[in-house]
């Protein structure tokens, strides 16, 4: 092998830890704030306060009935006297971690937002990993770092575990976060 595809191979191959520990430093962090905090799938309690339980889980377990029984309707009459559903699913439903819900039974629908949640923001780590990488073309660790600030932020964190400032909570603005570094790229 040639000098360069040495390094070509070394070069894909820190690009790889790089993301690989922008996804996995945020991950272990919120799964051990969690766990400290008992919260499914590590405990019993969950976030089911404000929007999530009254909003987010009736139409995700919604979502998961009509996938599994394919009985899917753009028209509901259990919404006032009836509505056409198409905003209520991109607005809430149409992230591609919402599919996750499929891998628990409807009882469980809980700890499935909680690994929707986790997965959310760790991929908001290695987005944003990615972001700064092409950026900056560089591959230097404090790039993990960012990232990790990046996906704990303040903004995340209080949507997720203020309750205050919970009513405001919204899973679609979470999903931009994570968005945002891609589109910044597209700016740039």
């Amino acid at each position: 092998m040639t000098n360069l595809g040495k390094n070509t191979k070394q070069h894909i191959q820190s690009k790889g830890r790089l993301n690989l520990l922008a996804f996995i430093l945020p991950f272990l962090i919120i799964c051990l704030v969690f766990a400290a905090k008992r919260v499914t799938p590590f405990g019993s309690n969950n976030l089911l306060f404000s929007d999530i339980g009254a909003q987010y889980l009736p139409f995700l377990s919604a979502f998961r009935h009509a996938i599994l029984t394919h009985n899917f309707h753009l028209f509901s009459f259990q919404i006032a006297l009836g509505d056409n559903i198409t905003p209520l699913l991109g607005y809430y439903l149409l992230s591609p971690f919402n599919l996750i819900v499929l891998l628990f039974p409807k009882a469980m629908l809980p700890t499935a937002m909680s690994v929707i949640i986790i997965l959310k923001i760790a991929s908001i780590g290695l987005a944003m990993s990615i972001f700064l990488r092409r950026v900056y073309h560089t591959i230097d660790y404090t790039i993990v770092w960012f990232s990790t600030a990046f996906s704990l932020c303040g903004f995340v964190a209080m949507n997720f575990f203020h309750a205050d400032v919970a009513r405001r909570f919204n899973s679609a603005t979470t999903s931009g976060i994570g968005y945002s570094p891609s589109l910044q790229r597209s700016q740039v």
